[in-house]
Order: C-alpha cells, then sequence, then structure tokens
C-alpha cells in the first residue's frame, strides 16, 4: 500500500537530490529511467531507492542574465533571461525578439522566417557536404 501511495506522488518532471543534482525523469515504473537535466546518459535505478533520493524540484524562476561567446567581440555581451535549465551543460538563454534578431549578424546561418514566425540556423557543413557528395 506505502508503494501505491508513492506511486501517485512521482509523475514525470524535473527532481533534484539533497545535493541539488536535477535530472529529468523518462519512465517511472518499479524502475525508474533517467539522465542529467539537459542531457546525458540514461540511468536506472528501483522506485524506492528513486524516491528515497529524489524529489520534485522546485519551479526554476528567470532571471536577466548577459550572454557571450568566443564567436562575439570582447567585451560585447546580449541581454536575456534565464531559468538555470541546462543542455549539454550550457546554459539555454531566452532573447526577445529584438535582441535575437540582434544575433542574426552574430551566428554563421542564424536567419529569422517571417511566415514561420521562428528563427532558424542552416548547418552549412551538412549543406556543403550534401551538394559536394559524389554522384
Amino acid at each position: 500500500m506505502e508503494h501505491a501511495q508513492q506511486a501517485s506522488q512521482t509523475e514525470k518532471a524535473i527532481y533534484q537530490n539533497g545535493r541539488g543534482y536535477r535530472i529529468e525523469v523518462m519512465t517511472i515504473g518499479e524502475t525508474v529511467e533517467f539522465f542529467a537535466e539537459g542531457g546525458g546518459f540514461v540511468r536506472r535505478m528501483p522506485r524506492a531507492e528513486f524516491d528515497a533520493q529524489f524529489k520534485v524540484a522546485p519551479q526554476p524562476q528567470f532571471a536577466q542574465v548577459a550572454v557571450a561567446g568566443a564567436w562575439m567581440d570582447d567585451g560585447v555581451a546580449l541581454p536575456a533571461y534565464s531559468d538555470g535549465v541546462r543542455w549539454n551543460g550550457w546554459l539555454m538563454p531566452y532573447f526577445t525578439r529584438e535582441v535575437a534578431m540582434r544575433l542574426i549578424p552574430l551566428v554563421d546561418g542564424l536567419r529569422y522566417d517571417e511566415a514561420r514566425d521562428v528563427f532558424v540556423v542552416l548547418d552549412r557543413t551538412k549543406a556543403t557536404k550534401s551538394r559536394t557528395r559524389p554522384k
């Protein structure tokens, strides 16, 4: 009965342990499958052990940050927002449309598709390879 109560309390979400290590859950059953927030190897853990170590993480709050990169001039940083969530170890910034438009001349292959109202990055290495393949 206790396990049935735990099952109803654990949902697919972002979890963290007592040290603040955050994970994303893939599947929850007798075994829980998860990976580090933002990517990584899939790990498995018995449900009881998982429930003892991890709790649902609080919803992250957004804060203003400054984004700089090796592809930008020294001392240049653009304003963005971040909730602290990472992908593959890197923070994932959120830009206003105005700031994102300023990224277009700075990021090779970045363009704005007005018809779809989206920003698109073209991978020129793949495009070049597909055009230069032997027939």
